[in-house]
């Protein structure tokens, strides 16, 4: 008799799910966003803290200056925040811990060119 494998969720005790593409690839205990407005041009800056990332794609992102659309999902409800053209500002991560692979990040800081609230059941 063959024994699946449990699969553990290391985001399950985050409230929000950041998603790069198709993928989750980490997770969030709490965002807050803030619109800026300098002259004809507008952008929001969306802060993550207290959060846990565990994917390649999200810590390559992270040391690159390049645009990217990105997903929060706000767990138990429908809704999703989406950042387009999204790029980092200012990442604060937390000592390492060579027990496992996930690195803790303290705060994010994400500007994004547009921002999108929207329910995921349409």
């Amino acid at each position: 008799m063959e024994c699946m494998a449990r699969r553990v969720d290391p985001y399950k005790n985050f409230r929000f799910r950041v998603w790069l593409g198709d993928v989750v690839v980490g997770g969030f205990q709490e965002v807050q966003a803030v619109t800026k407005l300098s002259g004809l041009n507008k952008s929001t800056d969306v802060t993550l803290k207290r959060g846990v990332i565990g994917a390649a794609s999200l810590r390559d992102w992270l040391n690159r200056a390049r645009k990217r659309t990105v997903s929060i999902e706000i767990q138990a409800t429908d809704a999703r925040l989406t950042l387009g053209g999204a790029t980092v500002v200012k990442h604060n991560a937390e000592p390492l811990n060579a027990a496992g692979n996930d690195v803790a990040i303290e705060e994010l800081v994400l500007s994004a060119e547009r921002l999108d609230f929207a329910s995921v059941c349409s």
